[in-house]
């Protein structure tokens, strides 16, 4: 029996989300799936080549705590990428 399923209202919150981050570039391959009451999230993120190590780190942070602000029950992968 499957039980995963994709939630169609929770990619506008997180688009609206990554939107809200000046310091994303762009997003892409945002993944959202749901199993049982948890709510899977995984993103790529394109921040400026020039941040260090720990911003890239706290901005990916602030990331995953906004979407999981949003979205109850939710584990959040975000992978971050150099804009060039």
């Amino acid at each position: 029996m499957l039980l995963d399923k994709a939630p169609g209202d929770a990619i506008i919150k997180i688009e609206g989300i990554l939107q809200d981050f000046p310091e994303i570039r762009r997003f892409h391959n945002v993944k959202i799936r749901t199993a049982g009451a948890d709510t899977f999230v995984k993103v790529n993120i394109h921040l400026p080549p020039d941040l260090s190590l720990e911003a890239v780190h706290e901005i990916c942070d602030r990331v995953e705590d906004e979407i999981g602000k949003s979205i109850p029950r939710c584990e959040v992968f975000v992978h971050p990428e150099p804009e060039n």
